[in-house]
């Protein structure tokens, strides 16, 4: 059985502390109807927009529940009102130009192993079989409350997701019992068991140096608003 829902939680459910472009303004439908069935199947397996918005706002709610919780951050927001806030718009503005280029090469290279293990044959049967899916998939939007753990996040989002769970069990059903279907559904959930393991390896070194960049600039502007407000400067910076 093909469980999608469990192969997204594997794949969201990375350390909260990224960001990621904006979930785009252009509707689902819209999108599809200009996507290759290559294009399809890789976002049946890496759903890309729901990943994106997790770590976009996974991105400020940690950082700000860290801010808080910790007593010199505490301490110095009192001082100097404001400054978090601050603080956490740089984060958010430097996650968004530098994030998406980590996100595509995560992107192609699921493109690439779908184009690569999967024959074009079979690529047509999963778009034309689970299509509607994938809509459900990309709909997806996960949002991270603040002291709330990444994975729940996930789990909550998927509880709340508008799926036809009842579909996608009939639609497995029939394809079980065409010629081959058995053998196909068994590859897609190979694939979906070997991909969320590659990528929760890549995730992490690739997502590294943003963190880092977004923390340095978050510490930046800080520095420059404690200097704006009267304050020497708080944070020392690489």
């Amino acid at each position: 059985m093909i469980r999608w829902a469990a192969a997204l939680a594997a794949l969201l459910a990375v350390p909260a502390a990224a960001a990621a472009q904006a979930v785009p303004a252009v509707s689902v439908q819209d999108q599809l109807a200009q996507m290759s069935d290559l294009d399809i199947a890789t976002a049946f397996f890496f759903p890309r927009r729901p990943f994106d918005s997790f770590l976009r706002d996974a991105c400020t709610t940690n950082y700000r529940t860290r801010l808080k919780t910790i007593p010199e951050e505490i301490e110095l927001e009192l001082e100097i009102p404001g400054i978090h806030d601050v603080m956490i718009r740089h984060m958010d503005d430097y996650c968004l130009i530098h994030l998406p280029p980590v996100t595509d090469t995560l992107a192609n290279k699921v493109r690439d192993r779908v184009g690569a293990e999967f024959t074009p044959a079979e690529i047509k049967r999963i778009v034309e079989n689970f299509r509607f899916s994938v809509e459900e998939i990309m709909s997806i939007k996960i949002d991270v409350r603040e002291g709330e753990r990444s994975v729940t996040a996930v789990e909550r989002g998927l509880a709340e997701a508008k799926s036809d769970r009842e579909r996608f069990a009939r639609t497995q059903a029939a394809l079980a019992r065409a010629p081959g279907g058995i053998a196909l559904l068994g590859k897609i959930g190979a694939f979906q068991t070997s991909l969320g393991a590659s990528i929760k390896a890549d995730i992490m070194p690739a997502l590294n140096p943003v963190i880092a960049g977004a923390l340095n600039n978050a510490r930046e502007a800080g520095n420059a608003y404690a200097v704006s407000k009267g304050h020497d400067p708080v944070y020392s910076v690489d």
